[in-house]
């Protein structure tokens, strides 16, 4: 499920005419929009990334975060007479531009009024004029971010219908906020991992039967693991929920054990991590951990 989420952010790599890795999604954080591509529609691509969203969110994966707000109000069962459309929900740049020369007051004129006009041909709506320039401007940029995704959305909608959780999106804004965080409440804080942790005991007295390592060397592999998560960035810390437990959802236990290996090593099915005990170093420990949790996408967990 992580996987997916991952492949939905940046891209499939499948060359559909625009470039070695082909993005579903596209725009600035908290902007994205569905992918403008006939292709991409035409294949039923965007039927599939319903189907994906709707059976992470059955199965307790994470979240897709970054969504438009106004994509997601209309993909969610809202009404488009309620929308709000921001300039930031145009993810091409060039259609962004020309479409605020008609909220200028200034005359529209040469090059300005020529680019402005070329696209009201292209979307066959009528040429700016003094009288009809504000509804030109938010009818323009209505098109540019709801007009040209409208088949996609309608795709995604089937998708997210036929894994049964419609009911949910079009009724409860709490669970759309669920399915579509906000990249700020999509962040991984270190406070929510070292919160959910059950660290090694460090005395003898413990449920495990083969305890025998020295209580510096655990006390010293514990400390350099909280100073590394504590240090970590939100991407870096989701990185090492997905060695550790597989996704970057945060469960309500994480057992850390520290023991005789000779690199970091994860039993996701168990949400458990091995530290080995051989660190002297933080510089030593934060490298090979590094390199472990760089392996999540391909290792399994394993080095």
């Amino acid at each position: 499920m992580s996987t997916l989420m991952h492949k939905l952010r940046t891209g499939f790599h499948r060359d559909f005419a625009n470039g070695p890795i082909t993005m579903v999604f596209e725009g600035q954080p908290d902007h994205l929009v569905p992918a403008n591509s006939s292709v991409m529609v035409e294949s039923e691509l965007f039927l599939m990334v319903g189907r994906m969203l709707g059976h992470c969110f059955l199965y307790g994966g994470p979240g897709f975060p970054g969504l438009s707000p106004a994509i997601r109000h209309v993909l969610c069962g809202g009404s488009m007479d309620t929308v709000q459309v921001t300039y930031e929900d145009c993810p091409n740049l060039d259609i962004r531009d020309t479409i605020q020369l008609l909220a200028e007051n200034s005359e529209l004129v040469g090059a300005q009024r020529d680019s402005v006009v070329r696209l009201c041909m292209a979307w066959d709506l009528p040429p700016p004029t003094q009288s009809n320039r504000a509804w030109l401007h938010d009818k323009m940029l209505m098109h540019a971010v709801l007009g040209r995704s409208d088949r996609q959305v309608k795709q995604l909608q089937k998708g997210l219908k036929e894994t049964g959780i419609w009911p949910l999106l079009s009724s409860r804004e709490d669970v759309v906020k669920l399915l579509f965080p906000c990249e700020k409440e999509a962040e991984i804080t270190p406070q929510m991992i070292l919160s959910n942790i059950r660290w090694p005991p460090l005395s003898p007295d413990s449920e495990d039967d083969d305890y025998d390592l020295s209580v510096d060397a655990i006390a010293r592999v514990t400390t350099y693991f909280k100073n590394f998560i504590g240090q970590a960035s939100s991407e870096q810390l989701k990185e090492l929920l997905r060695f550790w437990v597989g996704w970057e959802v945060p469960p309500q236990k994480l057992i850390l054990r520290v023991d005789g290996g000779r690199f970091p090593r994860a039993l996701t099915c168990s949400e458990t991590l091995r530290l080995p005990e051989h660190y002297t170093t933080y510089k030593e420990f934060e490298s090979d951990l590094v390199a472990a949790v760089s392996t999540c996408d391909t290792g399994f967990g394993l080095v």
